[in-house]
This record gives structure tokens, C-alpha cells and sequence, in this order.
């Protein structure tokens, strides 16, 4: 799957069932039942939001990255309820290219 800009993502018109997206992990949240993960790849300033649900593959092969660590995220592009945002994605597969030493 061709890897999309975030800086595209986020100025998308409409939901997508498919998305690829490459960068590396600003913050961090988990919650109770997920995770949330601002990611930036430095095609704009802004970060877009990936949701990791806990119990799916992509939570299991997201393990302990975190803050700096490179990833791939494929997901599908939904409507955020998020007040801010306009868009977040929902992850489907991690891959963890490399961990940030903390």
C-alpha cells in the first residue's frame, strides 16, 4: 500500500477505508480500552490522531513504542468527535520501524 502525507490526510474531504501513513510518534495515551498516538511525519506542523484499540494485532505489535519511535499505521480515516480535529484514523497494523531510547 503507497504511504499517504499526514499533511493530505488531514485536508481530506471525505472518509477513507484505506490509509497508509509513515512518521514518528509525538505523544502517547493510553486509556482504558485504547490507545491514542499523535503522529508527524514533517509534511506540516500538525500531527493526526490514531486510535489503537487494546485486544487487536496492531495493539499487540505496537508494544512499548513511544514518543519518537518510527512507525507505519494503516488504518481507515474517519470523522473525529474530537473537538480540534477534524479527522482521526483508525488503526488496523503497526509496524514498529525503530523505538526512541527514553
Amino acid at each position: 500500500m503507497q504511504r499517504t502525507l499526514i499533511a493530505a490526510v488531514l485536508q481530506a474531504h471525505a472518509p477513507q477505508s484505506s490509509v497508509t501513513v509513515c512518521g514518528w510518534i509525538r505523544t502517547r495515551r493510553n486509556a482504558k480500552g485504547f490507545c491514542c498516538l499523535e503522529l508527524n511525519d514533517g509534511s506540516c506542523l500538525a500531527t493526526v490522531q490514531c486510535i489503537v484499540d487494546e485486544g487487536t494485532p496492531a495493539f499487540t505489535a505496537l508494544g512499548a513504542a513511544n514518543t519518537g519511535a518510527g512507525l507505519r499505521v494503516e488504518g481507515s480515516l474517519a470523522a473525529s468527535p474530537g473537538r480540534g480535529q477534524a479527522w482521526e484514523l483508525r488503526v488496523m497494523n503497526v509496524e514498529v520501524y525503530g523505538v526512541a531510547d527514553p
